[in-house]
Formats: structure tokens, sequence, C-alpha cells
């Protein structure tokens, strides 16, 4: 048995915290959750507060802030010798890659999680990540890592192939899907809908999380005579192309921006239906807060 577990975090992502709680709540064994990026942090910003989302609900759950320093990283070490540890980033974090090569150094083991290289999907950008990126440059940042770590928890579940171009051997990926921690306040109910058809869309609106998909699907509605009302929340790069979207096919939209959670609870609990239509997403927690809400998901 694991004599002990350091989580290497990357930033506060409601999903992950969620997991590295349940983690921390029923290993059998001491479990010290180190982070990245910390909301103390000077020049810290992240869009996860917006949505409703505080580190008020991991209250219970102590944190140790790394950043750049490896004076915190080492005690760290120090002060837990002989765990294992596991690492949400290894790209983009030179620190936790110095830490990995000391952790290697000192005879511990070490793994990955997180997803598969899932950006720069559109237009030349997509082209660059085909044959340049992925092929070439992205390997090279990552060869030590690939080559020692024990294994590579996937976020992106089943969709290994962008793992495996960057060298990650099919014996270390195991798939794997987002954790969710329940919506604070909602509760699993009869669902009510006793007004117009709401098709209910949420996220940030970027083009691997597919709104425009959503919106032409509302469309096919409106030339075949379903009455709805489409509710899309957040906010993101799509979101003057989508407006423009709606209102050149005169669709009944509403961009509601970004809600308080107790609003976002009433629209997942109300809803007709909810759409989801990722592109290239792993099954997402926003997936598991409709489903956590009792909205029929699509």
């Amino acid at each position: 048995m694991m004599k002990g577990l350091v989580i290497w975090a990357y930033s506060e992502c409601r999903s992950m915290m969620g997991l590295y709680r349940e983690i921390r709540k029923c290993a059998p064994f001491p479990v010290v959750i180190a982070t990245y990026h910390h909301h103390t942090f000077k020049g810290f910003r992240t869009a996860r507060t917006t949505t409703g989302f505080s580190m008020a609900e991991f209250s219970d759950v102590p944190i140790h802030p790394v950043g750049e320093s490896w004076d915190v990283g080492k005690k760290i070490l120090d002060d837990n010798p002989g765990f294992s540890h596991l690492f949400a980033v290894y790209q983009g974090a030179p620190n936790y890659l110095r830490l990995m090569r000391e952790i290697k150094k000192r005879g511990e083991k070490f793994g990955c999680i997180c997803e598969s290289p899932c950006n720069m999907s559109r237009g030349f950008r997509a082209f660059l990540k085909q044959h340049l990126y992925l092929k070439h440059l992205l390997p090279r940042q990552v060869k030590y890592v690939v080559e020692n770590a024990e294994f590579f928890f996937n976020l992106s579940g089943d969709n290994s192939c962008a793992a495996r171009g960057i060298g990650w051997p099919d014996h270390k990926i195991v798939p794997w899907g987002y954790y969710s921690p329940p919506i604070p306040d909602s509760h699993l109910v009869k669902h009510i809908n006793d007004s117009e058809f709401t098709i209910l869309v949420t996220g940030a609106m970027t083009w691997h999380r597919a709104p425009d998909v959503a919106l032409k699907a509302m469309r096919l509605l409106s030339r075949w005579g379903v009455p709805y009302k489409g509710i899309l929340t957040q906010a993101g790069p799509m979101l003057g192309d989508l407006k423009r979207m709606a209102e050149e096919r005169d669709l009944p939209v509403e961009f509601v921006g970004l809600l308080p959670m107790a609003e976002l609870i009433k629209l997942y609990e109300t809803c007709t239906v909810y759409v989801a239509a990722g592109r290239c997403e792993p099954w997402g927690m926003r997936l598991n807060d409709a489903l956590q809400c009792g909205s029929p998901l699509v």
C-alpha cells in the first residue's frame, strides 16, 4: 500500500477539487494537496468565480500554494518522504517539471492526470497543431515526463489519439472522465416544466464546446415549425458570432450571460431539455450538473 500521496494540482478547478477532496476523504493513507495557481497569488485571474464557483465550497480542503517557488515545493517533498505523486499538469509549469526530476532522483514515483491536448482546433492553428505542435514541439517538451511517469489518467476519456501522438504509450494511458461534486443547494426533484419548450445551453462559448451546433439544431426546429425557446448562458470568444447567427436567422434565443448559481440551478431544474453539443470536450462537469438537477440531457 502507498505510504501517502501528494496531489500537485494546477488550479482551483471545481470538478478537479471535488476529485481531490474525495481522494483525501477515502484514501487509507495521508493525502497532501498542492496547487500551482492559487486564488491568493497576485495577478491570478479565473473565470470560474464568475460562474458561481467559490473556494468556500472547499474550505474543508487544506491547500498548499506552490507556484514557481522551488523552496515551497521541496519542503513538501521533505515533509512527506516516500509518498507517491500525482501531477495535474505536465507542460507550462517549469517548477513542477523540476519537482518531477527531484522525485525521480529520490526514488519515488509519479503519474499524471489531465486532458489530452485539445486546444488549437480551428483554421490555420489546427494545421499547425497537427503538423508542427503535436508532431515535433510538444513531444520534445514532455519527453522526460512521458518516459518517467508511471501512468497517465486521460481526462479526455477514450479520446487518446492526441496523447499517443505526443508519446504516451498505450500501457500508460488510463481513460478517465471528470468528477463533479454536487452543486451547492441543488437536489434531484421531479422535473417541472409546465410552460413552453425550453432548450438550455450552458458553458463557456468556445469552439470545442460547440454552442453553434446547438444553434444550428434550433434553426432546424424553427424551419420545421416547432415552437421553442433557447437559453444560452455565460460568454466566450464565440458570443458575437452566436448572437449574429441568432439575429440573422430570427431564432427565439435569449443570451442571459453569467448567472448566479441559484438562477442557474433554477434553469437546470425547469428547462425542457439540456443540450451539450461539444465537438471534442470530454464528459464535463456541466453534464453532471444538469443530471444532478434532473435535467433531460442530450
